[in-house]
Order: C-alpha cells, then sequence, then structure tokens
C-alpha cells in the first residue's frame, strides 16, 4: 500500500478519538502511523507530502460541520461551499505539513526524533495554530483523552500540555513493537529498549486511572440551584418577531416556576431585540426578579453606538456585563476587509462586522464569581485562563443553529468537558438548540439536552475554589517545554553545521 494511502487514512482515523465517536486508541494508532511514516520518509518533499495528506485526512472529518453552516446558513450554492470548505481543510492541512518539514529538517537517531522531536513539532505546530491569523485551537490532542481514563493529566498540564503526552505515548508503542536491529544496536539493545519503552509506556497509561483522577485539586464551598433554558429556535424564527415574542414568553414561564436564589441561564444572543425594547421587557421583570432573589444571566445582541456587540449580560442579582472579546473570523467580522469584502460580496456572503470587547471580564452571583465565555471562546485556552484562577463557576454560552445535527456540536460540548477537567470548575452550557449542558468539576455531564430539542435542564451543581496545577502555572510550562527543546535543537544542529 503506497504510504500516501496509508498516510490519508491515518489521518481520518485521527478524528475518531474525540467525540461524538471518543475511540482515543485509534487516534494513538493514527499518531504512531504518522510518527513511522515520517521516520520512513526519505526526502523534505516526501515529508511535507506525507503531512500534508496526514492533514487532508485530519481534516475532512475533523471539520466536516463547516459545509453544514456555509451551505445551509450562509446562503450560497453546494459547489461554493463545498470549495469554502476544500479551502480551509487544505489552509489546515499546511499547518501539519510544517509538522513534517520540522521533522525532517532536525531528524537524528529514531529514539531522540519519536520522544523529543516529534512531540515538539507536533506540539509548536499546535500552538502556532491557536493564535496565527486570529486562531483555530480546534481538535487539540489533548482534547482527546477528555472521556477517557487518561483525563487525569488535564488538570496538571492542560490539553496542550496533554498532547506532549499522546505523543510520547505513540511514540513509546512505535519504539516498542517496530524497533528494528541496526548496525549500532545489537539484539540485545534493542530488547532492552523495547522493555524500557513497554514499562514507560504501561506507567503513562495506568498513572491517570490509578492515582490521577482520585485526585481533587479544589474544594467545595457551596452549591447553586440552576436552570437551563434551550429555545431550540431556527434561525429565522430567532430573528423574526415571532421568535423574539417566544424567547421572552419562555423567560416569563422560567421566573414564574424559579425556586428563590436560582441561577437562570438564557443562550447566546437569546434576545436581539433593539437596546430600547429590551431593557423595557427586562425592566419590567425586575419586581419579579427581586422577590424571587433571581440570578439571570443571558445573552444578548448589545449595541454600542452604531455597532452591535455579542454580550452576555446579568440581571436581576446577577451582576455583570461581558462582551465577546474572540470574534470569529467571516462569521462575526471580516479580517482584511478591503482585501475580502468584494470578493465575499461576489460569492454572495452577507458582511457582518461586531465590534469585540476590550478585555476578559467575570459575573458575579452573590458572593460567587462567574468566568463566562462566548461561543468558540471556550475552544481557547489562554482566554479561559485569563479568569480561571478568581472563578467558582463557568458559564459558557452558544448558538450551535449554525452547525445542524453534525460532529461540530459534540466536539463543541467536548472541549467544554474538558474545559471542566483542567480547572475542576462546573461549567454550565447553555445553547439555543442543543447540545445544553450541566458538566461538573470531573467533566462528566450531569445533565443536557439534545440537539434541537426545546427543553430546560435543572440541577444543584458544586461551587469551588482553589487551582488545579494548570490554574495555577497556566501555560508557561508549555512555553519553556518548547523554548528549551528549541533551544537545544537549535544549538546541536549548529554544532552539527560547523563540523
Amino acid at each position: 500500500m503506497s504510504k500516501y494511502v496509508i498516510a490519508l487514512f491515518s489521518g481520518l482515523l485521527f478524528s475518531l478519538g474525540f467525540s461524538p465517536f471518543n475511540f482515543l486508541f485509534l487516534t494513538i494508532v493514527s499518531l504512531s502511523s504518522f510518527l513511522f511514516l515520517l521516520e520512513k520518509s526519505s526526502s523534505l518533499r516526501e515529508s511535507f507530502l506525507i503531512s500534508f495528506i496526514f492533514g487532508i485526512g485530519v481534516w475532512s472529518i475533523g471539520i466536516s460541520w463547516v459545509i453544514v453552516s456555509i451551505y445551509y446558513h450562509g446562503d450560497v450554492s453546494l459547489i461554493v461551499s463545498v470549495l469554502i470548505t476544500s479551502l480551509f481543510i487544505v489552509l489546515l492541512s499546511l499547518y501539519k505539513s510544517l509538522v513534517g518539514i520540522i521533522y525532517f529538517k532536525l531528524k537524528k537517531n529514531f529514539i531522540f526524533n519519536a520522544l523529543v522531536l516529534f512531540p515538539f513539532a507536533w506540539v509548536f505546530v499546535e500552538t502556532l495554530r491557536g493564535f496565527l491569523f486570529s486562531g483555530f485551537p480546534w481538535l487539540l490532542l489533548g482534547i482527546s483523552i477528555t472521556n477517557s481514563p487518561l483525563s487525569g493529566f488535564l488538570p496538571i498540564f492542560g490539553s496542550s500540555g496533554s498532547s506532549i503526552i499522546l505523543c510520547i505515548i505513540s511514540a513509546l508503542l512505535v519504539i516498542t513493537f517496530n524497533l528494528k536491529r541496526s548496525n549500532k544496536l545489537s539484539k540485545y539493545q534493542i530488547n532492552k529498549i523495547r522493555m524500557i519503552s513497554g514499562s514507560f509506556l504501561i506507567i503513562l497509561v495506568s498513572t491517570p486511572p490509578l492515582l490521577l483522577n482520585k485526585i481533587s485539586w479544589t474544594e467545595e464551598i457551596g452549591k447553586q440551584k440552576v436552570s437551563i433554558y434551550q429555545p431550540n429556535l431556527t434561525l429565522e424564527e430567532k430573528w423574526s418577531y415571532e421568535g423574539i415574542a417566544e424567547t421572552r414568553n419562555l423567560l416569563n414561564k422560567a421566573l414564574l416556576v424559579a425556586e428563590n436564589r436560582e441561577l437562570i441561564i438564557f443562550p447566546e444572543t437569546a434576545f436581539i431585540s433593539n437596546e430600547t425594547s429590551r431593557e423595557s421587557f427586562f425592566k419590567s421583570l425586575e419586581d419579579l426578579l427581586s422577590k424571587k432573589e433571581i440570578y439571570l444571566i443571558t445573552g444578548i445582541l448589545g449595541t454600542k453606538g452604531e455597532a452591535r456587540t455579542n454580550t452576555l449580560h446579568g440581571y436581576g442579582l446577577a451582576k455583570g456585563t461581558y462582551d465577546k472579546v474572540k470574534l470569529v473570523p467571516f462569521g462575526e467580522y471580516v479580517p482584511f476587509l478591503d482585501i475580502f469584502g468584494n470578493f465575499l460580496n461576489f460569492i454572495g456572503i452577507n458582511i457582518t462586522n461586531m465590534q469585540p470587547g476590550y478585555e476578559y471580564k467575570t459575573l458575579k452571583i452573590g458572593k460567587y464569581v462567574v468566568s463566562p465565555t462566548i461561543c468558540y471562546e471556550i475552544a481557547f485556552e489562554s482566554i479561559v485562563l485569563e479568569t480561571a484562577s478568581i472563578s467558582n463557576l463557568f458559564i459558557t454560552l452558544s448558538n450551535d443553529t449554525w452547525f445542524g445535527d453534525s460532529i461540530g456540536p459534540y466536539q463543541h460540548l467536548e472541549i467544554s468537558q474538558a474545559r471542566a477537567i483542567e480547572h475542576e470548575r462546573a461549567v454550565l452550557r447553555s445553547t439555543n438548540s442543543g447540545i445544553s449542558a450541566i458538566i461538573n468539576e470531573k467533566g462528566e455531564i450531569q445533565e443536557k439536552i439534545g440537539i434541537f430539542e426545546d427543553k430546560s435542564l435543572n440541577h444543584t451543581v458544586s461551587i469551588r475554589e482553589g487551582t488545579t496545577p494548570y490554574s495555577y502555572f497556566k501555560r508557561y510550562p508549555l512555553y519553556l517545554y518548547l523554548l528549551l527543546i528549541f533551544m537545544y535543537l537549535y544549538q546541536n544542529n549548529r554544532t552539527n553545521v560547523t563540523k
């Protein structure tokens, strides 16, 4: 079988370790196969192509949901939708190509390549993808352990740090089962290396379930009654007068059945009428909100002058406002508008330019601090880290209606679970049409509402304080790791050149 076919097949396996599939071993097999192919590549061109084709496989399944948003909600033809999605897949695959280039340029002996160079190249490129061109930290390798026995690594290393662990596990697999005899290694040495490698492999995969998963890094300081509402309106209904009225009626009903000091949450941009109409409506509810001491947090389409904002706002006894900082490129704003504006108009895509917020803020519900995120902000580790250590609870609002009944909402939910585990905080996820969920501090889903269901969730969640190692040290250990490996590789390469 051609090495390029194997690369494509390995890439297709990669996304199957993530939700909704959760076959982590297939992601590890995918990585191991990719590493094996890189090691066997004999030229820079071959290494580039193997990595690029591997990337095509990864993203063809991993972001297949993009076409749903473009075709069904972008008001463009199927051909244009396929072309745009294909272009996105190609661009993301170039990141994987960079892994192959780094590997080929700096590779030495196989054990060094597998255990040092491969994890460095993979995580360096993942980190780059997280901020370059606004950033797209989707399908980070470390997220795949969220619903597995290895999830205990997340509160210590975070998702990116856990990517290093998975790369090492994949490398140890290749070393243990595929190390070949060479002129430099005797049969005895190979067996010894295999034994050591296998031992480390067993230690790595057994430590989380036997030890790490049983540790509580934070402590409970209270409990909070929570209700999450999922209106399940289509995008057309949401923006209609009838949809606005339906959402308002749903909130009225929610307040009538709410208990005292209950936290009620509505999804992203649940209330989209103009500011005067919206604030008049909420003012009419003030008596009921105050009488029952209700904490109401909802998404609204805010306004600042003539600009619009994607805002999360607290009403009643919930205090604070957060304007979404990380807007979605080509969805909520158009980067380089002078360059792309005419082209987008030509192919029939509506141009939206919202105003971003300027800082990451918290909200208050009584004496507790809430860390908010909107839409895909939850995918950015650095954004959540901004307020995680001072917060007692996470709330994330989204409108995944854009992606229909695809794998996108499941991946989005899994990322929320990962954030819960990383910081040992409950995550309350409210979406317009699914998947809304109440996630405990261990990343377990207590209750959820499926896609296209009109329901509500009622649960009591744990309020916590304290920090996990990851919350405390943040991403600094990751940056130190990348810097030290880079310095070593640079110095080693420089020494080889002078020789």
